[in-house]
């Protein structure tokens, strides 16, 4: 359980080389004991974390073994969990629509459970699909919920997060200033509690705040960053909420 924890905290620390250390000491435990559960949320877990560092064979591995014991498990909050792991899979291979199936059975099973935080995550992913995909509007509508409710839920990191994906998006509507004050007030949150981007996160930033750059000036742009920046969590928000003509 310990290890769990930890491997946990180190998820959502954006820790991914400590966190693969941890999951693989908790797989070796839970496989030696025959501790089902751990062993599948241990999994949940380590498979987007390969994922991420590209190591798609490895995933692949552990996924297929994952659903295997989804199967056994018959547990519907794991199935659920594993849905959204195979989500974020078919997210970095690109697969849009199946990706969309899985984070809407996802997101389902966990509201069948009444486990309403983990069923926004579910949808969040599905607001991050219509992003990649360039429907702006449908993004943007999945985020409005998303970002309430991660904010009522105290998930911090996690409104850090939309706060960017809004920002990118109003990169793309022309709405610069906004966007920039939107990044800045992500950074200045990420700043405060400590916690990183993933790696391709940090480079759909930096290149963001680049585009801002050659569109706005540096001079410009920094200074509504600092903005952003200065803002509390609550008025950054409020910004992301408001709809600019």
């Amino acid at each position: 359980v310990g290890l769990n924890m930890l491997l946990v905290t180190l998820f959502h620390m954006r820790e991914p080389a400590a966190a693969v250390d941890i999951a693989e000491q908790s797989l070796a435990l839970s496989r030696q004991h025959g501790i089902d559960f751990w062993h599948l949320m241990t999994l949940g877990y380590l498979v987007p974390i390969l994922v991420v560092q590209n190591e798609q064979q490895r995933a692949d591995k552990y996924l297929a073994e994952a659903i295997r014991l989804a199967q056994k498990v018959d547990n519907p909050w794991l199935t659920a969990f594993i849905a959204l792991q195979q989500t974020r899979v078919e997210i970095r291979r690109g697969n849009w629509e199946q990706a969309e199936v899985y984070a809407a059975q996802a997101a389902d099973l966990f509201e069948d459970v009444r486990d309403f935080g983990m069923a926004m995550t579910a949808r969040s992913e599905s607001g991050h699909m219509k992003r990649k995909m360039g429907d702006w509007a449908g993004a943007e509508q999945v985020y409005r919920k998303t970002i309430l409710a991660y904010q009522e839920q105290g998930h911090t990191p996690a409104v850090a997060h939309q706060l960017e994906c809004m920002g990118y998006i109003a990169v793309n509507q022309d709405q610069y200033f906004r966007a920039a004050r939107m990044l800045g007030a992500a950074q200045a949150v990420r700043a405060s509690i400590q916690v990183n981007r993933l790696p391709q996160e940090q480079i759909e930033f930096d290149e963001a705040l680049g585009y801002l750059e050659t569109v706005m000036g540096k001079a410009e742009r920094d200074w509504a960053v600092r903005a952003g920046g200065q803002m509390s969590l609550d008025e950054a928000v409020s910004l992301a909420l408001e709809c600019e003509a």
